[in-house]
């Protein structure tokens, strides 16, 4: 059976997860200066560093999501050319 794939859609795919990874790594070093700063007692920097990690996990969700329904679509499209093939 051939794979199908829509043109650029492995390149999506890498780009994805190359920036979820910097995005998981950013949301790690976020966590120990949160947790440095909250030691020495600068707490107004938790809730700042909180948000921005918020943002950071919705965009790598986001990123996540959109790349698994454009992967499922693109499945879709691949399987009915398939069947188009079979029945010509």
């Amino acid at each position: 059976m051939k794979r199908l794939t829509a043109s650029g859609s492995a390149a999506a795919a890498t780009a994805r997860l190359v920036i979820v990874a910097a995005l998981c790594a950013f949301q790690y070093w976020l966590l120990a200066t949160t947790i440095e700063s909250h030691h020495a007692g600068n707490h107004r920097i938790s809730l700042f560093t909180f948000i921005v990690s918020m943002i950071c996990f919705v965009s790598g969700a986001a990123l996540v999501v959109t790349g698994e329904t454009g992967e499922l679509a693109t499945r879709k499209i691949a399987s009915k050319k398939e069947g188009n093939q079979d029945d010509g």
